[in-house]
């Protein structure tokens, strides 16, 4: 009974999450684009499942390898040692802006352990974020089952999303 009553919040709490980031990328016209490479397609799902339309995401890429990085996000050579990395995830949004010109992008990094004894894994993730070439970086890390993780990646990305665009229209003022 009280799993049920969780799980009901937490749809309510996602739901209004996505309802007021919807809100906000429709009243300034934004639009995003967005590479991952630890959360292997999570944050674009997470968008893509609030965007039926398809009016706010203008690109989602998967970059597993080097070649994709420096492909899709324009990383350069020598930052490719640093795989996992709140600096690679700097360097992925900002490449991925100049490239693609969306008014938003999102990049993740990171890396994924697992605990063998608990059957838990723990990410450590960095998300970088690029608001009209306006470079934020945030990390965290998550444990729990590896679903969990990876539905949490997608979250913890609108959150913060909602954030930075809060705090950017107020500081930048209008993106219009």
């Amino acid at each position: 009974m009280f799993q049920n009553v969780l799980d009901q919040a937490m749809i309510r709490l996602d739901s209004e999450l996505n309802t007021r980031v919807l809100a906000l990328l429709s009243a300034y016209k934004l639009r995003i684009s967005i590479a991952e490479t630890i959360s292997i397609g999570a944050v674009t799902q997470r968008f893509a499942i609030m965007d039926i339309e398809n009016n706010y995401i203008h690109v989602g890429f998967i970059c597993p390898n080097t070649v994709s990085l420096i492909e899709h996000c324009q990383v350069t050579p020598s930052l490719l040692h640093d795989f996992g990395t709140s600096e690679l995830a700097k360097a992925m949004a900002q490449g991925l802006h100049k490239k693609r010109k969306s008014t938003i992008c999102i990049a993740t990094s990171g890396t994924l352990k697992r605990d063998p004894q608990n059957h838990t894994y723990e990410a450590r993730i960095h998300y970088g974020f690029s608001i009209q070439g306006v470079t934020k970086l945030k990390s965290m890390t998550l444990t729990g089952g590896e679903q969990t993780i990876y539905a949490r990646i997608g979250q913890a990305a609108l959150k913060t999303l909602e954030g930075f665009l809060l705090q950017h229209f107020e500081n930048e003022g209008d993106l219009r």
